[in-house]
């Protein structure tokens, strides 16, 4: 059996500058609006209502970075 490496050594995507708001948000954009036609693109808080999910027992959970 192999050895888990100790959680204080291994961050997941540790080698990444994390985005700021601004840019997570214009990638939003840019994958929800890629198929739709102009004129037809959502708005940002548009995108944000399509990433909200909402369980079956009522549970709301936001994107990440919100």
């Amino acid at each position: 059996m192999s050895e888990q490496p100790d959680s204080a050594e291994f961050t997941l995507a540790g080698d990444f500058t994390p985005p700021t708001k601004e840019q997570w948000e214009k990638e939003v954009l840019r994958v929800l609006n890629r198929r739709r036609p102009e004129g037809k693109e959502l708005t940002l808080e548009q995108a944000y209502r399509r990433l909200n999910t909402t369980t079956v027992d009522g549970l709301h959970i936001k994107p990440l970075y919100t």
